[in-house]
């Protein structure tokens, strides 16, 4: 199984002069802009003077009268930088009107680099399908499993999520509605949910039908603001992503449990151990699906170079791997080349032919 990617300043480093913009997005945590103070540390090392780099928050009301790349442009030249590369670095752009066109305009500046933070891609992503040509790349970083933020920050970055990621951003006009698919998704974590199931758990919660139309709009927005993510199923037999089947994990487990509270029952603790498990598969391959293979669930199935692997996590319990966990394993026939894992505490006394065992602590860790 790969190993986890490497971390964002690496990635930093590894793609810094290539052209266009370099961008790390996810959830809002501080690691985005850890990662680029980092960077920047790196640059003053090798001799890049302070005057030749620039931070722009877009969220800050110092910088509210930067609009246009023109302007941004004047506020840089104010500051007398000397002779070289310089280095723009920006904390959520797409918090601005037309940021992706904003950005565009200042990458035609040959001697300015930009990389930027953002807790959501979507406006960037619109310049890009607007303009193809647009130069940019794209690092998802992704929170750590466990944090130790008090209860008032994830409250915070909670808060701050849906005003201004969700609610503000996409222009979306009911919060209760939104507050009450953040629950559901929640309860049902890692369990199938169509737009329809959310729509009739809402109608109580919120106190009005939402059509599918919504609820799909609603989930995408929360999707692109990184705080959930929609997870599809790849068909083993058919070789092919469908759309029969989706389940929603968190893209953070911390900040569900701050929440809506430590999961009590057996069940529930297991679905978040998969959703721990999600996430450190994200961190590791591009893709990550719900297996089906004739009608039997796996938790998950990822590519590597070219082969499939499908990937059961056993429950954090004592004694012998429930034979539900295991059984799926023997479905799939031999010929098929898929690869099959088993993530757990505690090694099993015996295993199906062909699975092997990898330990959660180390996957985790």
């Amino acid at each position: 199984m790969r190993k986890r990617a490497s971390d964002p300043l690496s990635w930093l480093i590894a793609n810094r002069d290539c052209p266009g913009l370099k961008c790390l997005v996810g959830l809002r945590t501080g690691n985005k802009r850890l990662a680029l103070s980092a960077f920047a540390d790196l640059l003053r090392q090798e001799g890049t003077p302070d005057c030749n780099l620039f931070w722009i928050d877009f969220e800050a009301p110092k910088f509210r009268s930067l609009c246009t790349a023109e302007q941004i442009l004047q506020y840089i030249n104010a500051a007398e930088p000397q002779p070289g590369m310089r280095y723009l670095f920006l904390i959520e752009p797409t918090a601005r009107a037309y940021s992706g066109r904003i950005i565009s305009n200042l990458l035609k500046q040959p001697d300015l680099n930009i990389f930027a933070a953002s807790s959501n891609n979507q406006l960037v992503m619109v310049e890009s399908e607007r303009n193809p040509d647009f130069p940019r790349m794209l690092r998802t970083v992704y929170p750590p499993s466990y944090s130790d933020l008090p209860r008032e920050r994830l409250d915070s970055i909670w808060n701050t999520i849906l005003i201004r990621d969700v609610l503000n951003r996409e222009k979306l006009g009911d919060a209760r509605a939104i507050e009450a698919i953040t629950e559901i998704l929640s309860d049902n974590l890692g369990l199938p949910l169509s737009f329809r199931q959310i729509g009739a758990a809402v109608q109580p919660l919120c106190g009005r039908v939402l059509s599918a139309t919504t609820i799909s709009d609603y989930t995408t927005s929360l999707c692109d603001s990184y705080l959930v993510h929609r997870v599809p199923t790849y068909d083993i037999f058919e070789g092919q992503e469908r759309g029969s089947k989706t389940v929603y994990y968190y893209t953070s487990t911390t900040l569900r449990h701050a929440r809506f509270g430590t999961p009590a029952d057996a069940d529930y603790r297991h679905r978040v151990l998969k959703n721990e498990v999600f996430i450190e598969l994200l961190r590791r391959y591009p893709t990550v699906w719900l297996g089906d293979y004739n009608g039997t669930p796996f938790d998950f199935v990822v590519r590597e170079k070219g082969s499939l692997l499908a990937i059961m996590v056993a429950p954090d319990c004592t004694g012998d791997v429930p034979a539900d966990v295991l059984a799926p394993f023997s479905r799939i026939p031999d010929e098929l080349k898929v690869e099959k894992i088993l993530l757990g505490f505690t090694p099993p006394a015996a295993l199906p032919p062909q699975v092997e065992f990898l330990s959660l602590t180390k996957f985790l860790v």
